[in-house]
């Protein structure tokens, strides 16, 4: 119950910052992005998604199916193979 009581402080507090990072976006636009969505973020929605979608033109979305707001945690291997699949994979340094 902590956390659900000072994150939306935490975030308020952020909005200059917040609103910063989004004027920012705009320079990336012509940039490939890789979207990673979690179905079942009650933080973000298909609304915030399409959003993104629509900034970032040259951008392929891959839905996490049941992955929540921390991906990473709900979704850590897929996230990692759709990075390969998306940018490839690394060279071999070993030689």
């Amino acid at each position: 119950r902590w956390l659900t009581s000072y994150m939306p402080k935490q975030i308020v507090d952020a909005t200059d910052y917040l609103d910063e990072v989004e004027r920012g976006l705009c320079a990336l636009r012509g940039l490939r992005t890789l979207i990673l969505w979690g179905t079942s973020d009650i933080s973000f929605g298909p609304v915030d998604r399409r959003r993104f979608e629509a900034l970032f033109p040259r951008h392929q979305t891959v839905k996490l199916k049941g992955a929540s707001h921390l991906i990473q945690e709900d979704a850590p291997w897929r996230i990692a193979d759709e990075i390969r699949r998306y940018f490839g994979e690394p060279p071999d340094r070993s030689a």
